[in-house]
């Protein structure tokens, strides 16, 4: 059991960091270090909630959070212009 967790843990890790340094070379906003985070801790989330047995309602829920969690963390890289707080006007590059 621990070490599944912990492999799934290094997997969430390794894509992260995978994704994060694709978007490093890119020059966009968010990086290694926020991708790798964010990937890491919706990984912990939800492996906590299927290790605490609170059901698959449970693991939906926290699901849900971390979507929302991601979705807000997308809207305000949206929303920045490489640090200077313009308003983006075009939504994809």
């Amino acid at each position: 059991m621990i070490a599944e967790f912990i492999w799934r843990l290094f997997a969430a890790f390794a894509c992260g960091i995978a994704i994060g340094l694709e978007r490093q070379m890119r020059q966009r906003t968010a990086g290694l270090r926020t991708i790798t985070l964010v990937t890491s801790g919706a990984c912990l989330f939800v492996t906590l909630g299927m290790l605490a047995g609170n059901g698959a309602s449970g693991v939906t829920r926290i699901a849900a959070y971390v979507v929302s969690g991601v979705g807000f963390l997308g809207g305000g890289v949206i929303m920045r212009d490489n640090g200077e707080g313009r308003v983006q006007h075009q939504l994809v590059r």
